[in-house]
């Protein structure tokens, strides 16, 4: 075989390991939330909620979610709108149930989710290890500071390995009693693929009845587009 064909041939075969790294020197933040009509992404939720009252034991529940990107919306002076329909269902085999309608908006700095009417700065940009921002930015709500780690680093989330990852951390409170932050998980190429929601209070090793609260869990089950 002829050299060239040699170093052709590794070539290819050295791509086809990467589906989705990124080279971490490089401006990425478009490709860790890709936006389009029909684009839909479906999670299972495990859910888990504790009472505090120290008798009763913590309820779970599973269940599917499903967002996907059915218009969008131009001329806003902004940036372009893309509009999701988020559907909810207990097992694959029953039918979709519309849960709700939210909306996305990228512009130049960041990534405008908004959910019944209020505006959050989901994603800052460009992505930067230890960014911070005010996620409330555009709200009434008080100042949550959030901040990138883990940039462009593997993942597994249900059974599928991301080459290359972001993860989006907010906390509001955590100390010995209550513990209540939101985790969100990028995959290049791909979008959320993993969010986590903690909110608890009663931790202290001197509370006897418990704690109380919730913790959802997030996991990607399929990206199509």
């Amino acid at each position: 075989m002829r050299p060239v064909l040699i170093l052709t041939f590794f070539i290819i075969l050295g791509l086809g390991c990467k589906k989705n790294e990124l080279a971490p020197d490089i401006d990425h933040s478009s490709k860790y939330q890709p936006l389009g009509v029909r684009y839909t992404w479906i999670y299972q939720v495990d859910s888990v909620v504790f009472y505090g009252n120290g008798t009763q034991k913590p309820d779970t529940f599973k269940y599917q979610a499903k967002n996907e990107i059915i218009d969008t919306i131009t001329g806003d002076e902004l940036g372009v709108t893309y509009v999701y329909n988020s559907f909810r269902r207990k097992t694959e085999s029953q039918d979709w149930k519309e849960y709700k309608q939210y909306k996305e908006t990228i512009t130049g700095t960041e990534l405008l989710r908004t959910v019944d009417d209020e505006i959050k700065i989901a994603l800052s940009l460009p992505f930067t290890e230890s960014k911070e921002w005010d996620i409330n930015q555009f709200n009434t709500q008080d100042r949550l500071t959030c901040y990138y780690e883990n940039l462009h680093e593997p993942l597994e989330v249900y059974g599928t390995l991301y080459d290359s990852t972001a993860t989006v951390y907010c906390e509001y409170r955590n100390n010995v009693a209550e513990r209540i932050f939101t985790i969100e998980r990028y995959g290049a190429n791909v979008g959320m693929i993993h969010r986590e929601v903690e909110d608890m209070d009663g931790l202290s090793p001197g509370n006897t009845s418990g704690p109380k609260g919730s913790k959802h869990t997030f996991s990607l089950i399929s990206f199509e587009k």
